[in-house]
């Protein structure tokens, strides 16, 4: 039920805000919006298919990790990326709570749609539909944003994912100058999967 109210709340959300396409945009209550996630000592280990020739380093450590997967090796937003990382429960609990140990993707995903809307460095804002990553509830959306200083463009497609051990973030982005995502990257949420450590 929860979901359900969630689900419609941001659908009537953004057909205000003239951005919603049913095409597109259609958050099916098949896939819950809230997730039950308790803070471990661990996280869990993401892996995924990497493009060819791209490049999968591991950063940050057990307890906050971080996986950036690019071309070249580069971490700093000049070339096409797919960056990854965790938010612990107790980082979440003043913002997406909605009862002990449970969460709201929507509550995450509206407010940073409400906000990109009102930014005129974002454009094409767009709500992806639902959908779940191995296994796991997701809520996603793209826009394309332009530097202020070069007037560059760049597509992003940003995924928040409920999981037992918190939220993960999977972000995907072209290269400055392309507003679209690189082919290499189609299909690659199919490929994210978790393990225990």
């Amino acid at each position: 039920m929860i979901a359900f109210v969630g689900a419609a709340t941001l659908a009537v959300l953004l057909a205000a805000c003239g951005v919603y396409r049913p095409e597109v945009a259609d958050v099916t209550p098949l896939v819950p919006s809230t997730f039950v996630a308790v803070e471990e000592e661990v996280a869990d280990i993401v892996e995924m298919d990497v493009p060819e020739g791209w490049v999968l380093q591991r950063k940050g450590n057990d307890m906050f990790p971080v996986v950036i997967v690019s071309p070249d090796g580069s971490t700093d937003q000049q070339v096409a990326t797919i960056h990854i990382s965790l938010k612990l429960p107790s980082v979440m609990w003043p913002y997406y709570a909605v009862d002990e140990d449970t969460f709201d993707l929507d509550k995450v995903v509206l407010p940073t749609i409400r906000e990109r809307m009102r930014d005129h460095a974002y454009t094409d804002v767009q709500l992806l539909p639902a959908r779940f990553v191995d296994g796991n509830p997701a809520r996603g959306y793209t826009y394309v944003q332009t530097d202020e200083a070069t007037g560059s463009a760049q597509r992003w497609e940003y995924w928040v994912v409920g999981r037992h051990d918190g939220l993960w973030s999977i972000a995907l982005y072209s290269e400055p100058g392309q507003t679209e995502l690189p082919p290499e990257l189609d299909g690659v949420l199919d490929t994210v999967t978790w393990r225990g450590p």
